[in-house]
């Protein structure tokens, strides 16, 4: 059994691939916690810059589906479907990580609050260029 060679799309050519060892690891600064604002959505996903001194940012409500476990009789369970692994067919391993008794994993109505689509506009007292991560 061979090693297959993930193919370049654009040249159709074996990538090379590279060990760990040679991904450097970038730094993360915190510039503005917006949980501590009041930001209460999962997940903020879109910034623009409308002038020089104001954002706009908008959470990705997903459709207002979210990601359920469901057990073998098709009931909603609690549980972490992230948490869950799989096999190669997508059937979800009994490995301890997921919840007892999960079989699938199904896109049901999101909760009232990851339901709602926000958009915030923050204007910032200076120009954002004079602002550093440093």
């Amino acid at each position: 059994m061979g090693i297959e060679l993930e193919k370049n799309s654009i040249h159709g050519t074996p990538s090379a691939a590279t060990t760990w060892a040679n991904v450097i690891k970038l730094k993360k600064t915190v510039l503005l916690d917006m949980n501590a604002l009041g930001w209460s959505a999962e997940k903020l996903e879109a910034m623009t810059l409308i002038d020089g001194q104001t954002l706009a940012i908008m959470n990705d409500n997903d459709f207002g589906l979210r990601s359920t476990l469901v057990d073998a009789n098709g009931k909603l369970i609690d549980g972490d479907p992230t948490s869950c692994t799989v096999d190669a067919n997508g059937a979800i391993l009994n490995d301890g990580n997921c919840t007892t008794g999960a079989v699938s994993v199904r896109a049901t109505r999101g909760d009232a609050v990851n339901r709602l689509t926000r958009m915030w506009i923050l204007k910032f007292p200076k120009a954002l260029s004079n602002y550093s991560a440093s």
